[in-house]
C-alpha cells in the first residue's frame, strides 16, 4: 500500500467520521428540543396550577375572586387592587401559554383546552372590567396572534 492509498483511506475514514458526528449532533439537538418543549409545557402547567392553589390556600382570595368577578365596581379599593393584581397575574400565565403555542412549544390540544378556560374567565364581568384597562399591558391577544392561532389550528 502506497502513501497515497493510506492518505485516501484516512480521508475516507475522516469523511465518514464527520458525517457520523453530524448525525449525532442532529439527534442530540432534536432530543434537546423535545426536552425544552416538555419543560416549557411543565412550567406553564405549574403556573396554571398555582392559580388554583392560590384560590384554595390563600385566605380570602376565593371570596375576593367571587366578589370581583360578579361585582368589580362594588369592591372596596384595597380589594379592587388585589383583584386586579390576581387577574393580571393569571393573564400573564395565559399569555405565556399562548406565546409558547405560537412558537410550537405547546401542543395544540393543550392550548385549545386552556384557551377555552380563558374564554370562560374572560366572559365574567369583573374580568371584563379589568381587561378594559389592563389589556394594553399585554401583547396577547392581538389580531395577528389570533390569526396565527387560527392558522395553526387549521393545519
Amino acid at each position: 500500500m502506497t502513501l497515497e492509498d493510506l492518505s485516501n483511506a484516512s480521508q475516507a475514514v475522516a469523511a465518514v467520521a464527520v458525517v457520523a458526528s453530524l448525525v449525532i449532533l442532529i439527534l442530540q439537538n432534536h432530543q434537546a428540543n423535545i426536552l425544552a418543549r416538555a419543560e416549557a409545557m411543565r412550567r406553564q402547567i405549574e403556573g396554571l396550577q398555582d392559580i388554583s392553589r392560590i384560590l384554595f390556600e390563600a385566605p380570602g382570595i376565593a371570596d375576593l375572586w367571587q366578589r370581583g368577578t360578579s361585582n368589580f365596581d362594588g369592591l372596596p379599593t384595597d380589594d379592587r387592587i388585589r383583584f386586579i393584581s390576581f387577574v393580571t397575574y393569571t393573564c400573564r400565565i395565559w399569555e405565556g401559554l399562548h406565546r409558547q403555542h405560537l412558537r410550537g412549544q405547546l401542543d395544540d390540544d393543550l392550548w385549545q383546552a386552556h384557551a377555552q378556560m380563558l374564554r370562560d374567565v374572560q366572559a365574567m364581568e369583573g374580568h371584563k372590567r379589568v381587561w378594559s384597562f389592563a389589556s394594553m399591558c399585554f401583547r396577547w391577544p392581538s389580531r395577528s396572534s389570533s390569526k396565527q392561532t387560527q392558522h395553526r389550528a387549521s393545519r
